[in-house]
């Protein structure tokens, strides 16, 4: 098909046309409050001066609203029904926090807080990039037989690609 082929070279065209720009570095840039991702910074070290959180109470842990039935309900249509959403999703982890990367996988400290800035691109139906950060810590549930991992975005920035997206529906681009 001859649209979907121009189709193509029009995107690698407007690719190769963005990056010398350096125009996704302003873009990050722009959605980055430094002196609050340090503020993050800070308390993720004063968390971690602490020593393990292991109390499940602990505001670091999200809250279990679900039940054992709603979790398996979960499982199961996660398995079988199809995707809104057509998105990508990036988790960088800072130095410093005794995460390690092997030739064949991670180890993550369990019990112990992180600093994390992710980037999402999302291309259906909404159409935005967006940045945030925040930090992540993550447990082992022996009774459920579950690694858990538990994130909070203390930062969120999105740039939506079409001005004709509802606002009112999503938001207003910007960082928040």
């Amino acid at each position: 098909n001859d649209a979907e082929k121009f189709s193509k070279v029009r995107s690698l065209a407007m690719i190769s046309s963005v990056i010398p720009s350096k125009i996704i570095d302003s873009l990050i840039e722009a959605g980055q409050d430094q002196v609050h991702l340090e503020k993050v910074r800070a308390y993720v070290k004063e968390r971690r001066e602490e020593g393990a959180v292991t109390d499940d109470s602990d505001r670091l842990w999200l809250p279990s609203h679900r039940n054992n039935e709603a979790k398996q309900a979960s499982q199961v249509h996660a398995k079988i029904k199809p995707s809104l959403k057509s998105e990508n999703h990036c988790k960088h982890f800072e130095d410093g926090y005794g995460i390690a990367l092997t030739e064949t996988h991670i180890e993550i400290p369990l019990n112990s807080p992180w600093v994390t800035v992710s980037g999402e691109m999302n291309f259906s139906p909404n159409y935005y990039m967006g940045l945030n950060n925040g930090m992540q810590i993550a447990k082992y549930d022996a009774e459920t037989n579950a690694l858990e991992f538990h994130y909070q975005a203390f930062q969120q920035w999105r740039h939506y690609a079409d001005q004709s997206t509802k606002s009112e529906e999503y938001g207003p681009s910007g960082l928040f």
